[in-house]
């Protein structure tokens, strides 16, 4: 569609993917109207994992010539296995991939990865991966297990940022969901702990090397609530990344991943801000405090609106409130 609404093209595509075996995972549309679909194509159909296996390969397929043409071509690292990989399109209309990537498929971080497409040929013009250092490793584990190599598990590619220097910064956030059962009087009760804790960040230069790795330290463990008001919500402005979230007040001047943080749970509840600069430095302030506003901020629900603005949003019970943040 164009801006009011006009149909461009339209056009029914029939996949040649088995549908039991492919996982579309990110889709995006440049301005010339071309898709393009990133997906995950499992050796079979989606069953119980199985360590020291690769489930499943990247793959990207461009539809081009207003969905006439289709260009499918594999992002493969040959013996490394990518773990999570998102993607931007250029300016010029080729594709820039960046993601993680594991010696052993047991979804766990070893280093980065990089891949550059022409969509019009299906063709890999420029791919690479660099592994986490023990000192890059040192800041989500011990030193003992980080000069051993040990990998970073729990962690999902969330953002995806271009420099202007070509470079990337890849964000990405502590996720997992525990599961307990217990029985008591005949019946069956289930608890679903939610954990959206610290963010890693990774810039990497446009010669695949890594300029530096940083830790944004949050702690956010709640239980049966699907993570309502857990995880970030980003801004990026000029050479600096802006991270809003729901924190603890004590807190506040806690940017060390050696620091012991306190849980956000609901309860004196703030908006932490983080500002990232170029070179990795972190800055952390208050930017507001949830009871005095009424409501608690839903950063899953934040998006940047202009290339100076934030349209935030939060609510608490039956009300809500739409805010604009300048930067």
């Amino acid at each position: 569609y164009e801006g009011d609404l006009v149909p461009v093209w339209d056009n029914k595509i029939k996949s040649t993917y088995e549908e039991n075996t492919f996982y579309p995972v990110r889709a995006n549309v440049d301005d010339k109207g071309n898709v393009y679909i990133l997906a995950r194509e499992y050796d079979e159909p989606l069953k119980a994992f199985k360590f020291g296996k690769p489930q499943f390969n990247y793959l990207m397929i461009a539809y081009t010539e207003n969905g006439e043409q289709e260009n499918p071509f594999d992002l493969d690292l040959k013996g490394r296995y990518i773990v999570d990989l998102s993607f931007r399109v250029m300016d010029d209309g080729s594709i820039v991939c960046g993601g993680f990537y594991s010696e052993n498929y047991g979804g766990g971080y070893k280093g980065v990865c990089f891949f550059s497409a022409d969509p019009k040929t299906g063709s890999i013009t420029q791919e690479g991966y660099n592994e986490f250092s023990a000192a890059e490793l040192s800041e989500f584990m011990s030193e003992r297990r980080a000069e051993k190599g040990k990998e970073i598990y729990n962690f999902d590619l969330s953002d995806l940022i271009l420099r202007d220097d070509g470079g990337l910064v890849m964000v990405g956030e502590y996720y997992n969901v525990v599961v307990t059962t217990r029985t008591s009087n005949g019946k069956t009760y289930t608890t679903y702990t939610y954990y959206y804790n610290s963010l890693l960040v990774v810039s990497v230069s446009p010669d695949l090397s890594i300029d530096w790795l940083k830790v944004v330290p949050k702690r956010q463990v709640t239980r049966n609530d699907g993570g309502y008001y857990s995880s970030y919500a980003m801004m990026v402005k000029g050479e600096n990344i802006y991270v809003l979230f729901n924190d603890n007040d004590e807190n506040l001047n806690k940017l060390s991943s050696d620091d012991k943080l306190k849980n956000y749970d609901g309860k004196r509840s703030v908006v932490s801000l983080v500002t990232i600069s170029s070179d990795g430095s972190l800055k952390k302030s208050l930017l507001l405090e949830n009871k005095e506003e009424g409501f608690i901020l839903r950063p899953k629900i934040c998006e940047q609106a202009t290339d100076d603005d934030m349209i935030i949003y939060g609510e608490l019970r039956n009300k809500y409130k739409v805010g604009k943040l300048t930067f």
